[in-house]
């Protein structure tokens, strides 16, 4: 199975994309250095055995739980702090649906490669409206806005 068969695959640029659930299949023969999971191992979704199967690989692998109910700001930081270090790497982003990762990943467009809040934007709503679910639309938006973040 190739990675774009992921549920809710986007290749975000040459070197980054994201999906909902994977399987490291996928990964074998696509020159990624790094996986990062944001989906926490309690969801129904998650596999147990994902950080051994990707690390056998050979692919990096960090595990970033958000919690969906009750995102915090240190799970963006964490994630932030380890997009950075692999600045330059093809890297692959999940969750279950693709909605974590696209609202991380959004976020750190704005916050670090000069994306617009627009552009911000048109990502998470090629998956998901934000707007249904205001829990996430103020994360998102608390995220954009806190200064503290990254320093």
């Amino acid at each position: 199975m190739s990675i774009e068969q992921a549920y809710n695959f986007i290749q975000i640029d040459e070197l980054v994309s994201s999906s909902g659930s994977i399987s490291e299949i996928a990964l074998i023969d696509e020159g990624f250095h790094l996986v990062v999971n944001l989906l926490p191992n309690d969801n129904e979704h998650a596999r147990a055995t994902e950080k051994q199967e990707f690390e056998s690989l050979g692919v990096d692998y960090e595990y970033v739980p958000v919690d969906w109910n009750n995102p915090q700001i240190e799970a963006y930081e964490s994630f932030e702090s380890i997009l950075k270090h692999y600045q330059n790497k093809k890297i692959h982003v999940h969750c279950a649906a693709n909605f974590r990762a696209t609202a991380f990943y959004g976020v750190y467009g704005y916050r670090n490669l000069g994306w617009s809040e627009m552009q911000l934007y048109d990502l998470i709503a090629s998956i998901w409206n934000i707007e249904e679910y205001p829990l996430w639309e103020k994360y998102v938006s608390d995220l954009i806005t806190a200064e503290y973040i990254g320093t």
